[in-house]
């Protein structure tokens, strides 16, 4: 829900206040079948034509999975409820003088609040079936796995596998701003502009103990559970037969846990896991200038900008450390800088038809909060003799600080098209990365653990280019001259300067090679948009560097399409509706480790459609 209103208390003076609500409610059940190959296949002996190893040594297939009558391979059957709620809202009063002719000012102030819910909720049943009836294949770009027929009334749960874990967070931020703007016009100084502003975030995050409901539950309720939860027939399982998800699944029924199980269900008081949960507050006061001027440089007539921007930021973290006999002890921190950040552009006109535009600023990116507050946890090994591992914040991280650099010429054309070329440069410094330590753990003795710890770990840059541009079809005839075509590629290299652990690949999320285009029909009250959207290979996370395991692979995702269609018509003048599609051809996602061989995971992704309708008075 939204309300603004607006007063326009004299032709000089304006008052704007404005407001919105939002509540989202979103709950899933992830389902999920989970075969364990590991131990059939090391203990095997296969028929060289049963199995397929590739160049990269990467097992893609294997005829069956078992070479003796009493091997077996573990099925986990888990119906995962996975549940967020949000409630948010947003408030604003928004003043604005025009002092003079020559003098603008602009006040706002504002407060924020969010309140969210995460709950989690996950059985865990299992049951072993013969591993000769199991065989799969990954060579047909996907994954594709054949479990033969299991009986879901041999699926058991085990003590400490059925979990459940809550989340809170609820937030509040205040703040204001001030923006002056006084017109010069001398010939040279076209305008100044000055201005403040002013946030206060205070954040509480609390996550709750995970515990174990499944209990000593009897014979007769582990049957009652399978039956009613899953099904007692029996299903051949078939992963990704013609590329579909499955041909048989059990869906499960979540409400029959509930009923089986008392503790599963977000009634039931989990407690507070200290060392996970934490409390931060934030200050941040920023203040800048800018000149704006105007004139003839080289021949030239040229307009630029040239301002600097001073950002002080102010942190206070609770957190929270577990000592040996359990007892708490709470950790602060504080953490208080400033950051200088200039920034500059000169635009040209070579001629009526093409302008240069050459640009460079300094930007920062602020830690994340959740690294800077002190949590502590030291964890109990997995096995007996592993090293213990524990995570901690670090209140010392500095922002991450960006030099770019980018030169645009662009052509405008009679036809209102506009084309562009553009080249940019990125000197990225202080790049944040969770770090891995072999150190003791405040409070814990002289044990010695494999700490996790965010860290200014490495500097990188990335470099590369934009081509793009937009043409309305107005030299054609009535009504084709509604039609339009938008499009850009942008290439873009990245690369770290220490070893981060991903072996070169760059920076998260960045494709190299990445293309969106729009086609439009734009006429009367009648409007239509097809987008393509295609990126390239990009490496989606990094497995961390120093005493990392061994065994981290960098994760990467495949290339991904999108085609988007938006269509919308304007019933009056006041009220028009809208249909939105999106990913209309059903693309999924597929990741890889290093190599495209590697398979990792494949993700269906429906085509979704949305209805709306929009009204003013």
């Amino acid at each position: 829900m939204s309300f603004a209103v607006q007063w326009k208390v004299t032709d000089d003076f304006t008052i704007s206040a404005d407001t919105i609500y939002t509540s989202f409610d979103n709950s899933s059940i992830r389902n999920r079948v989970a075969p364990i190959f590991g131990p059939a296949i090391t203990n095997s002996v296969f028929d060289p034509s049963d199995i397929v190893i590739d160049e990269n040594n990467t097992l893609q297939s294997v005829a069956t999975c078992g070479s003796s009558d009493d091997q077996n391979i573990k099925v986990q059957f888990i119906p995962f409820l996975f549940g967020n709620k949000t409630e948010s809202s947003v408030s604003g009063l928004n003043f604005d003088y025009q002092a003079s002719p020559n003098f603008n000012v602009v006040v706002d102030i504002h407060y924020s609040d969010v309140d969210y819910f995460q709950y989690l909720d996950l059985p865990i049943l299992v049951q072993d079936i013969p591993a000769n009836q199991v065989s799969f294949n990954s060579d047909n770009g996907l994954f594709s796995a054949d479990l033969g027929s299991i009986d879901n009334v041999n699926y058991v749960l085990p003590p400490g596998l059925s979990l459940v874990r809550d989340f809170f967070m609820g937030g509040k931020q205040w703040g204001g701003k001030a923006d002056f703007e006084w017109i010069i016009d001398d010939g040279f100084f076209e305008s100044v502009e000055f201005g403040f502003r002013y946030s206060k975030d205070d954040i509480v995050s609390t996550r709750t103990r995970i515990l174990d409901v499944a209990g000593d539950l009897t014979a007769d309720e582990l049957l009652n559970i399978r039956q009613a939860g899953i099904g007692a027939s029996n299903v051949d399982y078939n992963f990704y037969p013609d590329d579909n998800v499955f041909s048989s699944f059990p869906y499960g029924n979540l409400v029959t846990f509930y009923d089986k199980i008392p503790a599963l269900g977000e009634s039931n008081f989990l407690g507070v896991a200290p060392a996970a949960s934490f409390a931060f507050k934030e200050d941040v006061f920023a203040a800048y200038t800018e000149g704006n001027f105007f004139g003839k440089l080289f021949g030239l007539e040229y307009s630029a900008n040239a301002g600097l921007q001073i950002v002080n930021v102010k942190f206070e973290g609770q957190g929270a450390r577990v000592n040996p006999d359990n007892s708490i002890t709470p950790t602060t921190t504080d953490n208080n800088y400033w950051e200088f950040l200039p920034s500059g552009n000169i635009n040209f006109d070579l001629n009526d038809d093409f302008a240069l535009r050459l640009g460079a600023a300094k930007v920062m990116s602020q830690p994340n909060p959740s690294d800077l507050v002190p949590r502590e946890a030291a964890n109990e090994p997995n096995n007996p003799g592993d090293i213990p591992s524990g995570q901690r914040g670090n209140a010392e991280l500095t922002p991450t600080i960006s030099y770019i650099f980018d030169t645009t010429l662009e052509y405008y054309n009679e036809m209102e098209g506009a084309y562009v070329v553009s080249v940019f440069y990125k000197d990225v410094n202080d790049f944040i990365f969770p770090i891995t330590t072999r150190e003791t753990l405040p409070g814990q003795g002289d044990t010695i653990f494999d700490v996790r710890t965010p860290a200014n770990f490495s500097d990188g840059n990335v470099i590369g280019f934009e081509l793009g541009f937009s043409q309305p079809f107005l030299f054609l005839p009535a009504p084709f001259d509604g039609f339009g075509l938008q499009a850009n590629y942008t290439y873009s290299d990245s690369e770290f300067n220490k070893d981060v652990g991903d072996n070169g690949f760059g920076f998260p999320g960045s494709s190299k090679n990445n293309f969106n285009s729009i086609l439009y029909f734009e006429k009367n009250n009648f409007g239509v948009r097809l987008s393509y959207i295609y990126r390239d290979d990009y490496f989606r996370n990094l497995p961390g560097q120093g005493a990392q395991a061994e065994n981290s692979s960098a994760v990467f995702n495949e290339a991904d399409e999108r085609l988007n269609m938006n269509v919308s018509y304007n019933l009056t003048e006041n009220i028009s509706i809208f249909v939105d599609v999106n990913n209309i051809t059903e693309e999924g996602r597929r990741d890889f480790l290093l190599n495209k061989s590697t398979f990792n995971g494949a993700f269906n992704r429906e085509r979704t459609l949305t209805f709306g309708i929009t009204g003013r008075l």
